[in-house]
């Protein structure tokens, strides 16, 4: 999917390559609070699965890159899982939060370092997916969050998608 969209940049005899992949840390309040005690989504962990999802060459590891070559840097500022963890006390306080992602993108060029875009695309779960989970029968007899990494995983291949048509976009103009 994502190779596809790469190609329009190759067509114009410019190769793109895979640059810098930064995820920031959570902290541990939310990590405990979103029922990721194993460190599921270890940053480390998402910064190998955008490199395998985009399908694009890295950077460091190419001997041979071509003027007029372009980078293409990513970085996952924030993200959540999502919860729907309730504190049991009098009155019950609901701590909600759906799964979201934020994450820019740049476009530069190989040899001039010029940036040729900045993209900052941020993606969040449908209040109606959310409450569809939260309320559902088998939420009320499960432990641990309705939410797991494919949610998250599927909010970053979409960010980055957007991001990659936004670029698109703009290489047409």
């Amino acid at each position: 999917m994502f190779s596809s969209i790469a190609n329009v940049f190759r067509s114009k005899n410019r190769s793109i390559f895979l640059g810098e992949v930064f995820v920031s840390e959570r902290n541990k309040l939310v990590r405990l609070l979103e029922f990721d005690l194993n460190d599921e989504n270890k940053p480390e962990q998402l910064e190998e699965w955008v490199k395998n999802l985009l399908e694009i060459p890295m950077l460091s590891q190419s001997e041979h890159v071509e003027s007029g070559a372009l980078i293409l840097d990513v970085a996952v500022r924030k993200y959540r899982l999502g919860t729907d963890f309730a504190l049991y006390c009098d009155p019950v306080i609901p701590i909600l939060w759906r799964p979201s992602i934020s994450i820019d993108m740049r476009i530069r060029e190989y040899d001039s370092n010029n940036t040729l875009g900045e993209y900052s695309i941020s993606r969040v779960l449908g209040w109606r997916e959310y409450f569809r989970r939260a309320f559902s029968f088998s939420s009320m007899f499960r432990f641990g969050s309705l939410f797991n990494s494919n949610d998250l995983k599927h909010l970053l291949a979409m960010s980055l998608l957007d991001g990659l048509v936004l670029a698109k976009r703009q290489e047409k103009s």
